[in-house]
């Protein structure tokens, strides 16, 4: 049947979710999901929802100006635990986020919500962009 013919064939038999889910599960876009999510935490003090994080006392400030920290607003990363301890990873239903939270005696979802951890709508339109772009890659030189 030839080249094209063969392509064809491949093509109308592809799982496309099937396909999504792998590009998903690759440490490329796990990495890049993690990196969203420190990122907005860092750069705006702000949950997946938008929702403000607040404000550190005078007394962290004080503190977290000696370390050389940023204080404008809560950004929860001081050790940088946290942050380090961020999963991501999809399932055939589920974009799964996930982290490590407790923080001394604290538990930073229990401080500061759930929300803490996942993506905003801005972050969603970055994954997707990033999904169609694998997508097509995969589509154009691997099928």
């Amino acid at each position: 049947m030839g080249d094209i013919g063969d392509k064809i064939k491949k093509f109308l038999k592809l799982d496309l979710k099937k396909e999504v889910i792998k590009i998903l599960n690759t440490q490329k876009v796990k990495d890049f999901v993690v990196e969203m999510q420190q990122e907005r935490l860092f750069n705006t003090g702000k949950d997946s929802k938008g929702e403000s994080l607040g404000n550190y006392s005078p007394f962290t400030v004080v503190i977290k100006q000696s370390k050389g920290q940023r204080t404008d607003h809560i950004t929860l990363r001081d050790t940088g635990e946290f942050y380090e301890s961020f999963t991501f990873y999809a399932t055939d239903t589920d974009l799964v986020f996930d982290a490590d939270a407790q923080k001394d005696e604290d538990n930073l979802f229990d401080d500061f919500g759930l929300d803490i951890i996942g993506l905003n709508d801005f972050n969603r339109q970055r994954l997707i962009e990033l999904i169609y772009i694998e997508l097509r890659f995969f589509l154009l030189y691997k099928l």
